[in-house]
């Protein structure tokens, strides 16, 4: 199978499936519990159809211009997905006591400064004249993913929250190894190498896809107890 066969059985694989975890999503109702969740899987459907749009109407300059515009939204738009899912799990105390609002900012702050900082040591640990360096927003974004998944586990009992936390923090691993895979493949010139870990990111996520679609449904109410 050539390269662009398995590129365009990706793309349609990609829409199929997260086109089905969209219209799941509000069929089950749960499709507002997390917006940024929603809208972020809504941007992929659109920005895949727009680039394949865009691929026949635009001058190859322009679609450059064009993808790396949505390439950035992306970046922001998985940025706003996680802070979302921290202050889900960390929310901000209503009417406590200033001291109380303190102490829980300087807890939101905590993830976000190791993600950070964690960013910076990865980055520093391949080579600075990479051809295609490590995106450090992007790269930030998945280890911030990954730690919230580590927070998640003891911080929330909704099945749904933790579905969603788990299967970004799983990606966001591998998104990270992909990251850093890819750089020291264009260091060492090792097409096979670079391909393999760009295949493997897009793998993953449709995997990530895949396990939502089949256990994302809404929390089971709580049984009363009897008097």
């Amino acid at each position: 199978m050539t390269r662009v066969a398995i590129n365009n059985a990706i793309w349609t694989v990609s829409l199929l499936l997260q086109g089905s975890l969209i219209a799941l999503l509000f069929v089950r109702r749960v499709a507002w519990r997390i917006p940024s969740f929603t809208l972020l899987l809504i941007f992929y459907v659109l920005r895949s159809l727009a680039l394949y749009f865009f691929s026949s109407h635009l001058a190859p300059s322009a679609y450059v211009a064009t993808y790396n515009v949505l390439a950035i939204a992306d970046l922001f738009f998985q940025l706003a997905v996680a802070i979302e899912l921290e202050l889900r799990l960390f929310p901000l105390p209503s009417g406590g006591l200033p001291s109380q609002t303190l102490r829980r900012l300087a807890l939101l702050l905590t993830l976000p400064v190791l993600a950070f900082g964690a960013t910076l040591l990865l980055s520093a640990s391949v080579p600075a004249n990479a051809p295609i360096p490590a995106d450090r927003l992007q790269m930030f974004d998945a280890i911030f993913l990954v730690a919230i998944g580590v927070f998640a586990i003891a911080r929330t009992s909704s099945r749904f929250l933790l579905r969603v936390i788990n299967g970004l923090a799983i990606y966001g691993a591998v998104a990270v190894a992909c990251s850093i895979g890819r750089t020291l493949a264009a260091v060492h010139r090792d097409a096979k190498s670079y391909i393999f870990w760009s295949y493997t990111v897009s793998i993953v996520w449709l995997l990530a896809v895949a396990f939502w679609i089949v256990v994302l449904k809404p929390d089971p109410i709580p049984a009363e107890q009897p008097e």
